[in-house]
């Protein structure tokens, strides 16, 4: 069992507020509306589109107030009001907000209605570009202005749509932990292998890497929902894709931007487990001495794996512009990310540079991304620790009196001990290198071809010193080392010819040919 609850330095204060009749009545009907209207009652209900389907992460809010909630994946509510005669605003991206005026009503059943302003919005499709109404298929987009920042802190990208896609769930793994990634699963995908996560697409390069990605560095994000993403990138993308588009250069003055965040997580809920007075307490009811393994110290063992002094910060610089035939855009940045736990914490830099090109009388157009991360991770601290410590003896000390670290060798390791003791750290290196030549040789007919050459590179190391308990019990007091390298290569090649033509004013055809060809090249080596 885990029940861990985190406080980060952003925080959203909600206050509900009562309403009271000034007027008095002696009949029980306007005393039963007095109490609803002063302590407030429960609304549930469901929000769907105009298809029926129902939508998730829909905003709710009582209007005037901070008193607010979201749907659910499958579009279900609850939200306590405070008062019977409150209207609740609803709003989601891409569709039109809505208010209903509550009159005591305890059932609400909203469709909410698609935002006719966002369809001609060009959208990415995979292959290359549509306008939305041109689009019949199920794909949500999300800006950069609409992305949830609160998750801009995570090494991966997939949180900033965390609450902003209907039918995608995000969740963290593990808590505060930058180690750790998200796991996303869409509504209504199931697998046999428990594959569930939607494919990532960046800048077209199927399975891009997002260690790549920083939330500055993003243009757009388009998720593709139903079956058209499969009959796009085939049954990897069974589970949906998520197509990341990078920003770019644009025609001007040349623009720098920095951005920054600084995070810090306090603990403010635990289990609530005995401490050394409460379990020698409870010990001495036994009265029996095979129980009364009663060491002297006070410890609290969970304490001793915080790290209360935890501080993240992140920073990015970017500079873009340019001029006729020519956009560019660079951008560096570097982070160290610290969790709440212990030899958690997590170093990156590097950087991403985009050019664009025109040539010929603007028939030929070359785009070329190139990007590169360097990370070092510190694998030691997290998982299972805080249960772990939470079962130990209150009552073992932390030291020996000689300064040694004590070991009960009989109940669980010192972990103190083991976090000096040991090591466990991983070096990675990504780097990305894509190319697209596009030629327009007469109006409506586009022929491009496009390359890319993705690389990731890591080591991971362990280390257990002769003194540690791992050492005793498992290599006879003698000490412990192993190393991994791992190196994977990607080459992708996808020439296509796309056609569109519209005639009689609105009639309209699309056509695109093509072939996708990747590659993949795997090599491990370990050694103990």
């Amino acid at each position: 069992m885990r029940k861990e609850a985190l406080l980060c330095l952003s925080l959203m204060l909600t206050q509900s507020y009562a309403f009271a009749s000034s007027e008095t009545d002696n009949t029980l009907k306007q005393a039963e509306v007095h109490a609803l209207a002063q302590k407030g009652y429960t609304v549930k209900g469901i929000v769907k589109d105009q298809l029926g389907e129902p939508l998730g992460g829909v905003s709710i809010v009582v209007k005037g107030t901070t008193v607010g909630t979201t749907t659910d994946l499958d579009g279900n509510f609850t939200l306590n009001v405070p008062g019977n005669n409150v209207t609740l605003s609803f709003s989601f991206i891409g569709f039109k907000s809505q208010e209903v005026s509550l009159k005591g009503q305890t059932d609400l059943n909203i469709v909410l209605s698609e935002d006719a302003e966002m369809l001609d919005e060009v959208v990415v499709v995979g292959y290359g570009s549509m306008k939305r109404s041109d689009v019949a298929t199920a794909i949500s987009s999300v800006k950069p202005e609409d992305m949830n920042l609160a998750g801009a802190n995570s090494r991966d990208v997939r949180q900033l749509l965390d609450g902003k896609v209907a039918g995608l769930s995000i969740t963290r793994t593990n808590g505060s932990n930058p180690n750790n990634g998200v796991a996303v699963q869409m509504r209504g995908v199931v697998s046999v292998n428990g594959d569930i996560a939607p494919l990532v697409v960046i800048d077209g390069i199927p399975g891009g890497n997002l260690d790549l990605l920083r939330s500055e560095d993003i243009e757009s994000i388009d998720v593709l929902k139903d079956g058209s993403a499969a009959a796009i990138y085939g049954s990897r993308a069974n589970a949906g894709v998520i197509l990341i588009t990078t920003k770019r250069g644009s025609k001007g003055k040349t623009s720098v931007d920095y951005s920054t965040y600084l995070t810090h997580y306090w603990g403010i809920e635990r289990p609530d487990f005995m401490d050394a007075t409460e379990w020698r307490s409870a010990m001495g009811k036994f009265n029996n001495p095979s129980y009364m393994t009663d060491r002297g110290s006070d410890t609290d063992w969970f304490d001793t794996l915080l790290n209360s002094g935890n501080a993240s910060h992140s920073h990015n610089l970017s500079i873009s512009g340019g001029g006729e035939s020519t956009l560019y855009r660079a951008s560096l940045y570097y982070s160290n990310l610290e969790g709440i736990g212990k030899a958690t914490d997590r170093e990156q830099y590097g950087g991403r540079m985009s050019l664009e090109t025109k040539a010929l009388n603007n028939m030929l157009t070359f785009q070329t991304n190139m990007s590169l991360n360097y990370g070092n991770m510190n694998l030691l601290g997290g998982d299972g620790e805080w249960e772990s410590a939470l079962r130990s003896n209150p009552t073992n000390p932390v030291y020996n009196e000689d300064g040694t670290y004590y070991e009960d060798y009989a109940k669980d390791e010192n972990k103190v001990a083991r976090l000096d003791q040991q090591q466990y750290d991983k070096q990675q290196t990504t780097s990305s290198f894509d190319g697209k030549l596009i030629f327009e040789p007469i109006k409506d007919l586009k022929g491009s071809v496009f390359v890319s050459y993705t690389r990731d590179d890591y080591k991971e190391r362990r280390f257990y010193d002769v003194d540690s308990r791992i050492s005793y019990n498992s290599y006879n007091s003698g000490g412990y080392a192993w190393k991994k390298s791992y190196m994977k290569t990607t080459r992708t090649l996808e020439p296509t010819i796309e056609y569109t033509k519209t005639f009689l004013d609105n009639h309209k055809i699309n056509a695109i040919a093509g072939y996708s060809y990747q590659y993949q090249v795997y090599e491990q080596l370990e050694a103990n």
